[in-house]
């Protein structure tokens, strides 16, 4: 969300503020790096937080090495310990950050950068 422009901010701040739509879900997201106090999206949830009376928000944090080497070992159907080298690589690309982990992973999938190699070691 931090790169919709005000008018896509309005037109959502409108839905949520519309009393004929009974049921709304909106689930947005952004990068909190990207964001400080003079972003649209700041004054955004400043807005809707004074208007909402019932509001959940989750804040992800960046995956720990443990973490996504349990995704790549599970995924790629490797051991722990032979899952460690991409790991490794994609800690160092994404530094954790769960969504970059994901897209990294498709993009070497994407790419053939990943090859099966079932010769002993």
């Amino acid at each position: 969300m931090q790169h919709a422009d005000e008018e896509t901010l309005d037109l959502i701040e409108v839905l949520i503020d519309d009393t004929s739509i009974k049921y709304l879900l909106f689930i947005g997201s952004y990068s909190y790096d990207d964001v400080d106090s003079n972003h649209l999206i700041t004054k955004f949830f400043k807005n809707i937080n004074r208007k909402l009376s019932s509001r959940q928000h989750v804040e992800i944090g960046d995956l720990g090495k443990e973490n996504v080497n349990d995704l790549v070992s599970n995924a790629f159907y490797l051991t722990p310990i032979d899952a460690h080298p991409l790991t490794s690589l994609i800690m160092k690309k994404t530094k954790g950050n769960a969504l970059f982990v994901v897209l990294h992973v498709r993009l070497l999938c994407k790419e053939n950068l990943l090859h099966y190699c079932n010769e002993s070691k």
